[in-house]
């Protein structure tokens, strides 16, 4: 009898291919507008944030994109969810002109209107929207 090769516990190597790609992808390219949904989804909707998605449009580097605008405004995650899921398929008016559907499919950036920003990678995601408050004042927790 053949012994598997495993790693990490008994999961096997294929599976950890998959699950670094995965993570990979998680941390370095940018959310899709369906994959924020599906990431605000996962988190319990009372669950208080300190930096609020807010005016959400076409991106001015990319029209076909969205763009959120963050501020620093408690709200919580179903408040968010509520946004990101209004904007499923909702048409936006281009910087310059022009209509763009958005769709799942869709990149999120971090923008304020009419300017470039940041894409939305997971990183940027959990530090502007899952930040937490801090009370101290060493300087280092700001």
């Amino acid at each position: 009898m053949k012994k598997k090769n495993t790693i990490l516990r008994g999961m096997e190597l294929s599976e950890f291919v998959n699950m670094y790609e995965y993570m990979r992808k998680l941390y370095t390219e940018p959310l899709t507008l369906g994959e924020l949904i599906n990431l605000l989804k996962e988190l319990p909707a009372k669950t208080k944030v300190m930096n609020s998605m807010t005016e959400p449009h076409s991106y001015r580097g990319f029209y076909g994109d969205i763009a959120f605008t963050f501020v620093p405004t408690e709200s919580t995650v179903g408040e968010q969810l509520k946004l990101a899921e209004s904007v499923l398929n909702k048409e936006f008016t281009g910087y310059k002109g022009g209509t763009f559907k958005m769709t799942s499919n869709t990149v999120c950036w971090s923008a304020e209107h009419g300017c470039l920003g940041d894409e939305l990678t997971f990183d940027l995601f959990s530090e502007k929207i899952l930040k937490e408050e801090r009370n101290c004042d060493c300087g280092c927790c700001n």
